[in-house]
């Protein structure tokens, strides 16, 4: 008769970790990079169809009054703002996030309102040194929470049902197993 094991605990709800959050992280800064790229080349576009239009029709020829780099950084900046406020408003995760399995809820276990996720988006991204240094809290707060979340009032957990392949498990074991038995351990 097959012996029935109880569930493995799963990971969900819990507190989620540096690595976790870092590779979402990662994953939504590469999403990002790409709607940056993407973005850079539709308004050199745009920018070069209007220029002509206004050289062929009346004859003036446009000058960019505004640097081409603080346009990009504004656009970068709203586009930062929005991606992060909007994902953590709407479903309390990024795709990075969906991807890694992590959710953002606040103190009642819900996601965050638009206006929580726009303070964490901007305590998280104030600057270079607190984004490090708030980042590394993680590693020794006992909820693992960032500086961010702190005066944020949010929580990062685990959103999926992580669980140990059970089978693979039994592969393993069943394998040792039999290395033991061909290869006895030395006493």
């Amino acid at each position: 008769m097959a012996q029935i094991s109880p569930p493995s605990p799963s990971l969900r709800a819990h507190y989620a970790g540096f690595v976790s959050r870092l590779m979402a992280l990662i994953l939504d800064f590469l999403i990002i990079a790409v709607v940056l790229a993407f973005t850079s080349v539709l308004y050199q576009r745009l920018a070069g169809i209007t220029q002509s239009l206004l050289r062929s029709a009346i004859g003036i020829q446009w000058v960019n009054t505004l640097n081409y780099d603080v346009i990009a950084l504004i656009v970068a900046g709203v586009i930062y703002t929005l991606y992060f406020t909007f994902f953590w408003g709407l479903m309390g995760k990024t795709p990075g996030g969906i991807v890694l399995g992590l959710r953002i809820i606040d103190a009642r276990g819900k996601r965050p309102s638009y206006l929580r996720a726009f303070w964490r988006f901007l305590v998280e991204f104030v600057g270079p040194l607190f984004l490090v240094f708030g980042g590394l809290w993680i590693l020794i707060h006992p909820q693992r929470r960032a500086w961010w979340d702190i005066l944020a009032g949010t929580y990062v957990v685990y959103d999926w049902e992580a669980r140990p392949e059970e089978k693979f498990l039994l592969l393993v074991k069943k394998s040792i197993d039999e290395t033991e038995t061909i290869y006895p351990p030395e006493q």
